[in-house]
């Protein structure tokens, strides 16, 4: 009976298993031909940070990368009193898309609201799809760039200045893992940033981690250090540093 079973789950889903296949890699195409430019700009409702104020430089940016199941531009479910309360001093940005190369939510799409409706399955089918061309070493090199363009635009647009030496942390939930320990070298060459990584029952494959991104990390705590003739701006950049790491629990 479970045979049976097994075999009737695998000629329902082998179907929509061969479609995202073919999906996943249809859009990284798009992005890597320049046929689709990547959505930068947010919905009017969505902010493109929580948080600390945009008047009030804050002590990091925080980007979260959600699990397989993130499929909107909604960042939080609770209007961001949970950030505004417990960490007023960060800049919180929770609306990137890491299962997207070109940055575009599955809600929205005529087809994917049917699906959703009617077999919501096929949605986290998608992402789960999505990592898996994101692990692909064909595929990795315009994946990791694309989703690195994206954090670096989204940073931008909250406020954050390249080469600033602010702190960014990425915070990654699941799937979210791979997105973002793959593109953490794009996101370094556009900002210049001190990067920290995060993740909370992260997966992501094995050569996304290793001792390359520990040499970038410290690469670029180095890189962004202020003239050391401005010694006012090279004791403040050490404070804060220190600072922050401490309140990691580094």
């Amino acid at each position: 009976m479970s045979e049976l079973l097994l075999l009737i789950a695998l000629l329902a889903l082998g179907p929509f298993l061969l479609v995202e296949g073919l999906l996943a890699r249809y859009e990284l195409m798009l992005y890597t031909i320049g046929r689709r430019p990547p959505a930068a700009r947010l919905p009017p409702e969505v902010p493109y940070a929580r948080g600390a104020h945009a008047g009030r430089p804050p002590d990091a940016y925080v980007v979260y990368l959600d699990g397989i199941g993130e499929r909107r531009f909604t960042d939080t479910r609770d209007g961001g009193q949970l950030v505004e309360a417990s960490s007023p001093q960060l800049r919180v940005l929770g609306q990137v898309k890491p299962y997207s190369p070109l940055a575009a939510p599955l809600v929205g799409r005529p087809a994917w609201e049917w699906l959703r409706r009617h077999v919501g399955i096929t949605l986290f089918l998608h992402n789960v799809m999505q990592i898996f061309v994101a692990a692909d070493r064909r595929y990795r090199p315009l994946y990791n760039q694309a989703v690195g363009a994206q954090l670096a635009d989204q940073l931008r647009l909250a406020g954050y200045e390249p080469a600033s030496g602010m702190p960014v942390v990425l915070f990654c939930y699941g799937g979210g893992a791979q997105s973002a320990t793959g593109a953490v070298e794009e996101l370094f060459i556009q900002l210049r940033a001190p990067l920290w990584l995060i993740t909370l029952g992260g997966f992501s494959h094995r050569e996304a981690h290793g001792a390359w991104f520990r040499a970038k990390v410290l690469r670029a705590l180095e890189d962004t250090r202020p003239d050391a003739d401005d010694a006012d701006a090279d004791a403040h950049f050490r404070e804060r540093r220190a600072s922050f790491a401490q309140g990691c629990g580094g």
